[in-house]
């Protein structure tokens, strides 16, 4: 297979040859979003962009674009934690039965935001980030984090491991995902986080599906490659959750509620039978309402993302035995 981007010099890529998860060679296209090519391993399903970004460009890219060349990122970084990295602090906890005397880290921490909530809760946190800038940002705001990568720690170390949206960008996620393995305890809990390419917004929507990000996410996983992943290097499965994205709200809310003609009395009704349209406007008005009863939220991003299988991100949470 020749390797060939338009507008990249030959030198800054590579291509994948052999599956990375299977060994396999067989492959066919999954998506073309020029000039990237996206392949679909024909064993196990895995996709992945080859031709891609070998390390030492995509060292350059993040270093002059990603991070350091991102005003926006600082500032949300600089933040603290929101409820999502609080209620995964929690969710943690929860399945330890304590954060007491636990150790947590975050590997690819950023700014160390989930970091600062596991310390919230009770743990140990730490953080790893192999951005210099983000961890000088970190040590501003009192966060643990330190400049290494998921290679540079101990041995069955941490009760729980994190890394949020870092697995799609790591050329070969195996390696990384055993490596959590190595550093995890006995009993610990490990949780991974990446865009769902299989969602029905993915799908529908192809190369302009937003978090498609094929010059630096170099695997696209599905539920189904998370979990074959975290299981191939020993991790047992506890919960597989998909999330986020408006799904079918992100339609409803681009309808309008249906005007009379003009001159008509304020209190005419009409005798068509309600639109689709008309509908959709309805279930909108009825949306703020609904979610001020107790436990509404919770059930309809449930039914949203997992029940009608529009969540855009996939999450994982595994245990080492």
């Amino acid at each position: 297979m020749s390797i060939e981007v338009q507008g990249v010099p030959a030198e800054n890529l590579e291509t994948i040859a052999t599956c990375l998860l299977c060994g396999s060679k067989r492959f066919q296209v999954a998506l073309e979003t020029p000039p990237w090519t996206l392949r679909r391993c024909e064993k196990c399903d895995i996709v992945f962009t080859s031709p891609r970004y070998n390390g030492p460009a995509l060292d350059d890219l993040y270093a002059g674009e990603y991070y350091e060349g991102s005003n926006r990122y600082f500032e949300d970084q600089g933040t603290p934690p929101s409820s999502d990295h609080l209620e995964l602090a929690y969710r943690v906890k929860r399945l330890l039965g304590t954060s007491q005397g636990k150790r947590s880290l975050d590997v690819g921490c950023g700014g160390g935001r989930q970091v600062e909530a596991f310390a919230k809760v009770g743990f140990d946190a730490c953080g790893v980030e192999p951005s210099t800038a983000s961890v000088e940002l970190a040590s501003s705001l009192n966060r643990n984090v330190s400049c290494e990568g998921i290679q540079d720690v101990n041995d069955s170390t941490y009760d729980c491991l994190t890394a949020i949206h870092v697995l799609e960008h790591v050329s070969d996620p195996r390696w990384f995902v055993a490596e959590m393995f190595r550093a995890a305890a006995p009993g610990a809990i490990v949780v991974i986080e990446v865009p769902n390419f299989a969602s029905k917004a993915s799908v529908r929507m192809g190369k302009d599906w937003y978090p498609l990000h094929p010059s630096t996410h170099l695997f696209h996983f599905s539920p189904k490659t998370l979990e074959q992943v975290c299981r191939s290097v020993g991790f047992r499965t506890v919960k597989i959750r998909r999330l986020g994205g408006a799904g079918m709200f992100n339609d409803v809310s681009e309808s309008v509620v249906s005007k009379k003609p003009a001159g008509s009395p304020p209190h005419a009704v009409s005798a068509k039978p309600a639109s689709p349209k008309s509908l959709k406007s309805l279930l909108w008005r009825l949306r703020g309402p609904v979610l001020q009863l107790p436990g509404a939220r919770n059930l309809l991003r449930w039914v949203n993302w997992e029940l009608l299988g529009h969540g855009q991100y996939v999450q994982i949470i595994a245990r080492k035995p």
